[in-house]
């Protein structure tokens, strides 16, 4: 430990040399990933040291750090230290060369010496010299009324190499490069002034330091908060107990006020927002969630928190001031925007963040912008971010940290290929987003979680090839379109006609569906089953009478019944359910062990929302999920899966960067066209 101790400190890029506490205050960022105290006091006469590190085994090093070392003083100094009963060890910290003995009092003393980590030279002497007579390459501002840094005047040489770094930047109409003063970028700034200096004023400079070493500090708690898996108790007013990971988001979001807490489903997410807004004070605050889940998120509120909550439903009249927390779907947003915005919120919570993915296409969107620009602590939730293809993320953090991934085109450029929505390297991306701490992604195998296996089954099964021939006439104009139409005709008929072969590929599985379920149903005490239209649904209920099945759609009302009649009523053995309805819905869990995905969806996302009703907290059995996939090439499952395919690996990417990643095998991107030749040929 002592080795990775004196590496920590001796390889580090310091920023303050001359100014002690700054530089006592940047030595600690790096030492929070040990456990550590400051300016401890020593036994009577002994003096304060700087840092007390304490090893697993009970080994105590004392660390001091002098600027302005002075011989004989300092070696007064240290003989104090060494005579403490609480230090084992001493480490001692320059800027300057001194001689230090290597044991006092029978106690080892390491001396680390940084200025040579200041500049370029590393011989003695040269350092003030140096720091006179360095080369500047150009001038740098902070800009407080855009909240961006300015380069001006920069020499070609190192104009050339920011641009390297900086790719597609611009020149502005003053004649400089101009940075938005976020962390990255930031960092991204101080490594290039490393090579490149720039004059500043002693105000910018400052300013600049203070911010490099703030993001420092924040990365190596984080690092600790996460990677130490400590107990993290919190003093809040809670009824029941959180579990230690969901302790450990609160220590995380505390430093993190903006950011996406993406844990798998099943893990709590509802408990650790109110962890956040009670640890954060933040009151009032606000809670943006799906239609059907409003009901959901008050009653978990109340059993976890004594937090006075008030919805913002539709339909009510009187809208109550002075709560703690406000709770307001995504359908609502626009109606209610005016009072949200008078309730001058301290933080806003969005459930299911996904649903901000389309961007200001949509006038939700519009709305949470409007609302996020007054408030500090931005909280998205979601264990699927992405539905479709990555470019989706842009979307999400442009609401929860506007400028932290750029503008729309800086993204793209960056990040995307194939015009604007696949990205090219899903797990940089990734990587990049859990790096800056603007997103926090467990697992249940991350969090030890014991949960009953999962198997996941996919079965090919008959289809009615005459429901799927009975199209062929009709879809015929739009086929002769797709392959030989304008490219705009083309993207009409590819779209109408994959919504046609869907129905009709749903219509004529529909019949052994049914068939698969009553197989099931002989072992299966209870099943959820999952399609896609309702006509699918209507063949499905009635196929499926003797086991009294429930439907889950329309209105609240008649889905929460559904819900009931299937966890209450032993008679009632299939829920019969939309693929896309799974987000948010708990308790299904403790009914049943086994899904049935008779219908994909266009998104993986949408089957691992379903797939999770089951498998969370609380499961006590194996969990079986059967996909069931036609096995007619005329079909549009074959389509739907080749999406899949490449989506899976968009999403799994960005949001699990250091899990196992689906392999994208596409076994006919050009599917579609081909379903299209064959309805031609016949």
């Amino acid at each position: 430990m002592i080795k990775e101790l004196i590496e920590c400190l001796e390889y580090q890029d310091y920023i303050n040399y001359s100014d002690e506490k700054l530089l006592q205050e940047e030595i600690y960022s790096y030492l929070v990933a040990f456990e550590v105290d400051r300016e401890v006091q020593l036994e009577k006469g002994l003096g304060i040291i700087d840092f007390i590190v304490t090893f697993p085994e009970g080994t105590r090093v004392g660390i001091e750090l002098k600027t302005k070392p002075k011989g004989s003083e300092l070696f007064r100094q240290l003989h104090k230290y060494a005579r403490s009963e609480k230090i084992d060890l001493l480490i001692l910290v320059t800027t300057k060369e001194v001689d230090v003995v290597e044991k006092i009092n029978e106690k080892e003393v390491y001396y680390i010496n940084i200025s040579h980590n200041a500049l370029l030279s590393t011989k003695k002497n040269e350092f003030k010299q140096l720091s006179k007579d360095k080369m500047v390459y150009g001038n740098i501002h902070f800009d407080p009324n855009h909240n961006e840094w300015i380069i001006e005047d920069i020499l070609p040489d190192a104009r050339m190499i920011l641009r390297r770094i900086f790719s597609g930047l611009q020149k502005t109409r003053n004649k400089g490069f101009r940075f938005k003063n976020t962390p990255h970028v930031l960092e991204d700034l101080h490594w290039f002034m490393g090579r490149y200096p720039m004059n500043s004023s002693e105000k910018d400079s400052v300013l600049l330091n203070t911010k490099i070493l703030d993001i420092k500090k924040r990365k190596a708690a984080n690092f600790k908060i996460i990677h130490e898996d400590k107990d993290v108790l919190h003093n809040l007013n809670v009824k029941y107990n959180p579990y230690k990971f969901q302790n450990q988001f609160v220590e995380f979001f505390q430093t993190n006020s903006k950011m996406v807490l993406a844990d798998q489903m099943g893990l709590g997410k509802t408990e650790q927002a109110y962890l956040g807004i009670l640890k954060k004070e933040a009151f009032p605050s606000i809670i943006v969630c799906e239609t059907g889940l409003w009901k959901q998120w008050k009653s978990r509120g109340e059993k976890f928190t004594h937090l006075d909550i008030e919805t913002l439903e539709s339909g009510k009249k009187t809208l109550r001031k002075g709560a703690d927390v406000y709770i307001v779907t995504y359908s609502m947003l626009k109606n209610r925007e005016k009072f949200l915005l008078d309730l001058d919120a301290k933080m806003i919570v969005f459930d299911e963040v996904q649903n901000l993915r389309t961007g200001d296409k949509s006038t939700k969107y519009q709305v949470a912008e409007n609302i996020t620009s007054r408030i500090e602590n931005i909280l998205g939730l979601s264990g699927t971010p992405i539905y479709n293809y990555g470019n989706e993320i842009f979307n999400i953090f442009n609401i929860v940290y506007p400028d932290f991934l750029g503008t729309s085109q800086e993204f793209n450029r960056e990040w995307t290929k194939y015009g604007e929505y696949e990205v090219k390297d899903p797990v940089a991306l990734g990587m990049f987003l859990i790096n800056n701490n603007v997103m926090l992604r467990r697992t249940k195998q991350d969090i030890k979680l014991n949960l009953p296996k999962v198997h996941k089954l996919v079965s090919k099964i008959k289809c009615d090839q005459d429901k799927l021939d009975e199209i062929k006439e009709k879809s015929k104009y739009l086929a002769e379109l797709l392959l030989f139409g304008e490219r705009l005709e083309k993207g009409r008929a590819t779209r109408e006609l994959t919504v046609m072969i869907r129905r009709a590929t749903g219509i004529a599985k529909a019949p052994y569906i049914v068939e698969y379920c009553k197989m099931l149903l002989k072992t299966k005490k209870k099943i959820i089953l999952a399609g896609w239209h309702l006509t699918v649904y209507d063949i499905l209920k009635e196929g499926l009478k003797e086991f009294n099945p429930s439907i889950f759609r329309e209105t609240h009302s008649k889905k929460q019944k559904a819900l009931d009649e299937f966890m209450k009523d032993d008679d009632c053995r299939i829920l019969i359910i939309p693929v896309r309805a799974g987000a948010g819905i708990d308790g299904l869990q403790h009914a049943c062990n086994t899904l049935v995905i008779g219908e994909l969806d266009w998104t993986n996302a949408a089957h691992d929302q379903l797939i999770e009703r089951i498998d969370r907290v609380g499961q006590k059995h194996e969990v079986d999920i059967h996909f069931l996939v036609s096995d007619s090439a005329d079909s549009s499952d074959q389509e739907v899966i080749d999406r899949l395919a490449i989506k899976k690996v968009q999403s799994d990417g960005i949001v699990n960067p250091t899990g196992k990643q689906t392999e994208n095998i596409l076994a006919n991107s050009n599917i579609i066209k081909n379903i299209a030749k064959n309805i031609l040929k016949k």
